[in-house]
């Protein structure tokens, strides 16, 4: 105070000297009131040094003494526990012990310092590595004794000290000191040394690799989508684009005579299409103006019979010749339209199944009527079955033909639909495309045992359950497409007279009926004819049984029991894309069979089997390992959600990477994902891989999507992000729909697909066709 009032004595200090001096007094202020909240611990301050009373003149000898003790605060204070101890009661005796135990301990440092050099000198010892920093002294304490009481580990502790040191120069540092420190197990070594090995070479891979460095999932999904679209469009172009060139062909005038003998191409074409009556015989037609017709119609269709009779021989000469059903063809019968595909660039195209029914005669012969007889269809007179090789089974050796067999099926919507034909007559080789369905109740096989009896070539009974469940069907599912198929003409017919009854019993089923007529109408045929159709139900009467209830089923089985009789079998059974209704009088127990038995009724016995049994002993649930740890990693996050998987799940020759189970219905998967691993490379064209397999499974009914290694190894959880909202979202309607398969009926079906074992066929190819078969 007195300095501030000397100031303001005075009249020329300025506000800038005023204002140093407040900042100086309130600093002396904030110390004052530091002192005295700590003035028990600085007790002895009083006993150092004091202060003069104004005008402060301050003997350098107390400067001093006061300056040590301000050191010897210092030092203290950076021990919390020593300043603990000391403080509080210092006093001269305390100082005077603290001095000489401040000298002793100055002794002691010098001889540990000597003595770690000395230790460090002759061990060659690396400080760094033997006193860690950070490291408590008496953990360093107990090290030292551990060492000292087992000297013969020194040498080893040595060598594991120039491993070290030398692999630690190298990437292995961090492992090295996470294994020291007990961070990383010593039974995790080896993984994580794998790990960073991985780690480092797959960041080489990233940086050497332009095309994965820059790869995004999101991109390269644009871009396949937008492959997806060109692909589709490109089809429609392609077809357009042919359109307008033979559009572009000019049309022959011919002569334009008074003569109508004398006309010939467009003149006559003109000529007659102004007629009312009269017209002229087509094949002559066809032979006075084949130029100008193939100008304005380069494409026909026609059958192997009318191309004989309307088309003369050297007057048409087609570039393609394709041939569709080829095993129903006789050779002699596709002779002369082949030839006519028989020029420089001509090419000609057989298409059709081997396994399928082959071109057949029937004719009745009367004989005695002995049971196993071939063809006997009972009753006293049996069907005789002429079966010819058609022009599919005659190129198919031929060296001369190419052939490519078409391998994927996908007509049917559910596996149980196709698993038996693919089982017993395609050696499991069709790759086939599993439901995410394994029990539906629009999807698979219904069987139905029918107490009917076999009289006269026909089952009433069998007829009537078939009409019954027909009318069912189109009442309660119009939008289904319906077929009726029986085992004979007999049959057929008997079928078809109690369904014309009932529609004109029912004036609201005949409207159904109908209208369905307009679109895709409704069909009853027979096993010889039904060959080329397909619905997306299709009921099955077996026809035969006993005569009477309870009796011994004849062995007779008409045309099934003739030597291509399992190919007509094949053909019924794989004419429905969603569900098959099979009526039958008979058990598989009445179906006798020897090693000798004929294939086609080994084949009706093991059919029936299967429709009682429901299972050919395999299902989509293979129980394959996964194909990558890729797809473990997948399938372990998922389950950190709450989503159980099932890995490769399929049938033959095509496998769903990861499955997601449905938590809320048995024996339904809420969507597949699919990792770019061994089936996504292997496929045969960028249309098979990114088109047509998502295109197939999701006419069946998976959500697919698509998990990328390169966006996993990057960032797993944005990768997984999508996935886990559309499983959510499933897995909440599914539950407000209500839990189980309680609204599904089971009754009589076949609940899961076969999966038989065995490599994919070589050839796969992509279907162009709906169908299967030879080309």
């Amino acid at each position: 105070m007195p300095i501030l009032q000397r100031h303001l004595a005075r009249n020329d200090i300025s506000l800038h000297e005023l204002v140093q001096a407040v900042d100086k007094l309130q600093t002396a202020l904030t110390l004052a009131q530091q002192l005295q909240t700590q003035k028990a611990q600085f007790a002895f301050l009083p006993q150092a040094w004091h202060f003069p009373p104004p005008p402060h003149h301050f003997n350098p000898a107390e400067v001093a003494s006061a300056r040590s003790t301000l050191a010897l605060i210092a030092a203290v204070q950076a021990h919390p526990a020593v300043a603990g101890i000391v403080l509080p009661a210092f006093t001269a005796v305390h100082y005077t012990r603290l001095q000489a135990l401040a000298a002793q301990l100055a002794r002691c440092l010098n001889a540990a310092a000597q003595s770690e050099q000395h230790f460090l000198r002759c061990g060659a010892v690396d400080k760094t590595a033997w006193l860690p920093s950070g490291e408590s002294l008496a953990a360093i304490m107990q090290r030292n004794r551990t060492a000292l009481s087992q000297p013969r580990w020194l040498g080893t502790w040595g060598q594991y000290l120039s491993i070290r040191n030398r692999l630690a120069a190298g990437a292995l540092g961090n492992i090295i000191q996470h294994l020291e420190s007990g961070v990383l197990p010593p039974e995790q070594l080896l993984s994580a040394i794998e790990l960073a090995i991985h780690h480092h070479l797959a960041q080489d891979i990233f940086a050497s690799d332009p095309l994965i460095r820059d790869f995004a999932g999101m991109t390269h999904n644009a871009a396949i989508q937008r492959f997806r679209e060109c692909d589709k469009k490109l089809l429609h172009l392609q077809r357009e684009q042919i359109a307008f060139h033979a559009a572009q062909k000019p049309v022959p005038l011919g002569v334009d005579s008074n003569r109508s003998a004398a006309r010939t191409e467009a003149a006559l074409i003109m000529h007659e299409s102004g007629k009312t009556k009269r017209h002229i015989a087509i094949r002559n037609l066809l032979d006075r103006a084949s130029a100008a017709i193939s100008a304005l119609k380069p494409c026909f269709m026609m059958s192997p019979l009318s191309v004989a009779q309307y088309l003369k021989p050297g007057h048409f000469q087609f570039d393609v010749v394709i041939m569709d059903e080829a095993s129903q063809i006789l050779s002699e019968d596709a002779i002369g339209a082949i030839a006519r595909s028989a020029h420089k660039n001509g090419s000609a195209v057989i298409v059709g199944d081997p396994k399928q029914l082959p071109p057949t005669r029937f004719f009745q012969k009367v004989v005695d009527g002995n049971d196993g007889d071939d063809g006997d269809d009972g009753d006293g007179g049996t069907v005789a079955v002429q079966e010819m090789e058609s022009i599919l089974d005659a190129v198919i050796p031929d060296a001369t033909f190419q052939t490519r067999r078409l391998t994927w099926h996908y007509r049917s919507r559910h596996e149980s639909l196709i698993a038996f034909s693919n089982h017993h007559f395609y050696d499991s080789k069709l790759i086939l495309f599993s439901s995410p369905q394994a029990i539906s109740a629009e999807l698979g096989i219904r069987y139905k045992k029918i107490e009917g009896c076999f009289n006269e070539r026909c089952n009433k009974e069998e007829a009537d359950a078939i009409v019954e469940e027909a009318a069912d069907i189109l009442r309660q599912h119009p939008e289904e497409s319906l077929g009726i198929v029986a085992m004979n003409n007999p049959q057929q017919e008997e079928i078809a007279a109690r369904f014309e009854q009932m529609l004109k019993d029912d004036p609201l089923l005949q409207k159904i009926y109908d209208d369905k007529a307009k679109t895709t109408p409704v069909f009853i045929k027979n096993l010889e004819n039904v060959q080329g159709d397909e619905r997306d139900v299709i009921l099955i009467s077996m026809t035969y049984g006993p005569q009477q209830p309870g009796g011994r089923v004849h062995q007779r089985f008409g045309p099934i029991n003739s030597n291509d009789g399992w190919r007509r079998l094949n053909v019924l059974f794989t004419r429905a894309k969603k569900r098959m209704h099979i009526f039958s009088s008979m058990n598989a127990a009445d179906i006798l069979t020897t090693a000798d038995s004929k294939k086609g009724l080994r084949a009706l016995r093991a059919f029936l089997d299967y429709c009682e049994k429901g299972h050919l002993h395999q299902n989509i649930i293979t129980h394959k390992a996964p194909d990558s740890d890729f797809e473990i990693a997948v399938m372990d996050a998922l389950a950190q959600y709450g989503y159980q998987c099932e890995p490769q799940v399929g049938v033959n020759g095509f496998f769903i990477d990861i499955a997601v189970k449905n938590p809320h219905r048995e024996g339904h998967f809420l969507l597949g994902i699919e990792c770019d691993g061994a089936t996504y490379h292997s496929a045969k064209s960028v249309r098979d891989r990114d088109r047509l397999r998502q295109e197939i499974l999701e006419n069946l009914g998976w959500e697919m999507y698509r998990i990328w290694s390169t966006d996993w190894f990057n960032n797993p959880d944005a990768a997984l992000q999508p996935i886990l909202q559309r499983l959510d979202a499933l897995a909440t309607q599914y539950a407000t729909l209500g839990g189980t398969d309680d609204d599904i009926d089971t009754a009589g079906q076949i609940p899961a697909a076969p999966a038989d074992s065995g490599t994919p066929p070589e050839n796969s190819g992509y279907p162009p066709y709906p169908d299967y078969g030879h080309a």
